[in-house]
């Protein structure tokens, strides 16, 4: 079985560590960091099911994680974000204002579409 993750190295790619895995059926997409402290991360989770016979493209695992400590523990952020289901989930970390995160979200009906937090 394998278990899409965020891994992390220290010694230039000679070993890794997994800091965040969920399920076989959810693995990693974006990974983004504040360009002023390296310690500070969002990854966007994204769960599907790939198979012969069909696709699904969402489920409640997909979804948007922090840590301020470079891996070692993981935030999962809910406020103001779809509930539910979610697709494949686009992030982007403002360069001018490192503060501000965009997240481009695939979800069902009106909570499809662009979200910032300041």
């Amino acid at each position: 079985m394998v278990i899409a993750a965020v891994f992390k190295t220290v010694d230039g790619g000679k070993t890794w560590t997994n800091t965040k895995s969920l399920s076989p059926h959810t693995g990693f997409t974006e990974l983004v960091m504040d360009p002023n402290n390296p310690d500070v991360l969002y990854a966007a989770s994204y769960q599907r099911e790939r198979r012969a016979y069909g696709f699904l493209p969402s489920g409640p695992e997909s979804g948007i994680w922090k840590t301020i400590d470079a891996g070692t523990t993981w935030n999962r952020l809910a406020s103001g974000l779809p509930t539910g289901d979610a697709g494949r989930i686009g992030l982007a970390v403002c360069r001018s204002r490192p503060n501000t995160l965009y997240a481009s979200v695939h979800a069902t009906g009106t909570q499809n579409g662009f979200y910032r937090s300041d």
